[in-house]
Formats: structure tokens, C-alpha cells, sequence
């Protein structure tokens, strides 16, 4: 099964019920910072928000599914890092560049 998932909470019901299957696997994470469009990047002390970019790709022997989302504001970000980290209870998580990710979502 090769997806594209809305949510974080997708990715890991995929990785539940694939390790439930005995599947093999691997998370391939990037996370990136960027200011806003139009933004000029500046210090914490001028209030300016960064926006934090993840992508992730979960391969697993029967399939992968892809997840990308921008979070402007810190707590959400914070909530997708804990999602996953949920993740990491079922597969082992690989940094990786942004290509890499966008070519294994694209490949399979």
C-alpha cells in the first residue's frame, strides 16, 4: 500500500498495524526551519515566527506512506514531534534530505 497521509495520527496507525503485521521498516525523517514568505529572518528578541517544515516517509515491506506539513505556530510543531515519536516505538526513524524523501514518496 503506497499513501499519502492528511494527518500525523495516519502515519502512525500505519506503522501500528504494519508492525502488527510483522512488516519491516523504516521512518526517513527531514525537518527544516524557514521564515514566512516575505519575512526577513531575525533573532527571538523581534517576535518573528519561523515556520518548521516535516517531511517523513515510512518504507515498510509492504508499502510506504508520505506525510509533509508547515507549522507556524511552536505548539503544534510540538505535537507533530510527539506523533512522532510514537513512531519511533514501532520503527527505527533515519534523518534525510528533502529530495530523498519527495523520491521515495514519488518512486514506489
Amino acid at each position: 500500500m503506497n499513501t499519502y497521509a492528511e494527518t500525523l495520527e495516519e502515519v502512525v496507525q500505519f506503522a501500528k498495524e504494519a508492525k502488527q503485521n510483522g512488516e519491516q521498516g523504516t521512518l526517513y525523517l527531514h525537518q527544516r526551519e524557514s521564515s514566512p514568505e516575505g519575512t526577513v529572518l531575525s533573532d527571538e528578541d523581534t517576535g518573528t515566527n519561523l515556520q518548521q517544515q516535516v517531511k517523513l516517509v515510512l518504507e515498510t515491506s509492504n508499502g510506504h506512506i508520505f506525510y509533509a506539513g508547515d507549522f507556524e505556530e511552536e505548539r503544534f510543531y510540538k505535537m507533530a514531534l510527539e506523533q512522532i515519536d510514537h513512531i519511533k516505538e514501532y520503527y527505527p526513524i533515519e534523518e534525510a534530505t528533502e529530495e530523498s524523501i519527495e523520491k521515495k514518496a514519488n518512486h514506489k
